[in-house]
């Protein structure tokens, strides 16, 4: 289960990323891209030039940058949402999963096809101050 460990990692450090600037700003994020749908938070200052992070168990020492860790189950692939300091995001929980045929063609690391018998959505509500999640729908 390699890409599992290597997937979960990558929730981590992403949602890592999302959160470290969100400090900063005092206003939401109610959407995708920012509050003007742009990409960018122009009332952000004095934001990290580098992210002092490493695995679990690995960190860089002085990993200052982030403020908490929180684990997310399944896939995590939303773009978090900030309203009145709960991160919202959505994460997707596959169930039965297999191996069905040979990797795609392309990439540098194809992986096999997975097929997952059903899939459970869920809504996750997460404290912006200390990454408790507050609510699992």
């Amino acid at each position: 289960m390699k890409h599992d460990v290597e997937g979960n990692m990558f929730r981590f450090v992403w949602l890592g990323i999302c959160l470290l600037g969100v400090p900063a700003v005092a206003a939401d994020w109610p959407q995708w891209r920012g509050p003007e749908g742009q990409g960018h938070a122009p009332t952000a200052r004095d934001l990290p030039k580098q992210w002092k992070i490493g695995p679990p168990g690995k960190e860089v020492a002085g990993g200052d940058n982030i403020q908490w860790r929180t684990e997310i189950p399944g896939r995590a692939w939303s773009s978090a949402m900030i309203v009145d300091d709960v991160v919202w995001l959505t994460t997707a929980l596959e169930h039965g999963v297999g191996n069905e045929g040979p990797p795609p063609p392309g990439g540098k690391k194809p992986q096999p096809r997975s097929v997952a018998a059903s899939v459970t959505f869920r809504a996750l509500a997460i404290d912006r101050k200390d990454g408790e999640i507050l609510h699992d729908l």
